[in-house]
């Protein structure tokens, strides 16, 4: 019987940190546990300070941050004229950019750009509600990870933040996550929704938001003693 543990082989107790958090336009805050399903996903008000993932679902890693912006509402005045309202300290959210560390060491692409659309206006509040869902593993790093992982799980720390510009046209970024997910493999085929282990049955329920196999434990699970 295969065994699975969150492990943290980077350090003793690895743990989602926020980096040059103090002058980002709009600041990561910590990550949450989603609710929801498919296509209704939000945070909770559990924190998480770090991830698991079965690679074997085929998934990424949704990692949900809570945020606040450092920025306050501007107008564009020529003397008593307005030519511009507020909008301009609007930050317009273009791409996230993830980096990578593992334990034992993968070759991971030096950094992935990952296209995104998001909008968020001055003296947002992260007391507010507000927040990001964004993916924490890129399609190059799901690549090496599913060729990589298999009996022994492996540690990764994604260093995530989010590049863009304001309305105004100057570009800027967030500042940095670096949020550990224990990735693991146990064997679960997508296509057959079968194990490859056939003394094990596949769990595809209750992941976050819809991602199989995310925050759940393994897909595949050593069933349960059979009711008389």
């Amino acid at each position: 019987m295969k065994r699975w543990m969150m492990i943290a082989a980077l350090a003793a107790s690895s743990v989602g940190c926020v980096a040059n958090q103090g002058d980002a336009p709009v600041r990561l805050l910590d990550a949450r546990r989603l609710t929801g399903t498919e296509g209704a996903c939000a945070l909770g008000n559990t924190q998480l300070a770090a991830g698991q993932l079965d690679i074997s679902g085929g998934s990424s890693y949704l990692l949900g941050l809570r945020l606040e912006t450092n920025t306050s509402s501007q107008e564009l005045r020529l003397g008593s004229r307005l030519l511009s309202g507020g909008g301009l300290s609007d930050f317009i959210i273009q791409e996230i950019i993830v980096s990578y560390e593992s334990q034992p060491s993968l070759p991971f692409p030096a950094e992935e750009r990952i296209p995104v659309y998001g909008v968020f206006r001055p003296n947002t509040g992260a007391e507010s509600g507000s927040f990001m869902i964004l993916y924490a593993l890129g399609p190059k790093a799901l690549e090496v990870l599913a060729d990589s992982v298999s009996d022994e799980p492996v540690t990764v720390l994604a260093t995530v933040k989010a590049a863009g510009r304001f309305s105004g046209g100057q570009t800027a970024e967030t500042n940095e996550v670096i949020y550990p997910i224990t990735v693991i493999n146990s064997g679960f085929d997508p296509v057959t929704r079968t194990c490859l282990d056939p003394t094990l049955r596949p769990v595809t329920t209750g992941g976050s938001c819809g991602q199989v196999g995310q925050d759940n434990g393994p897909i595949c699970r050593v069933p349960p003693p059979a009711t008389p």
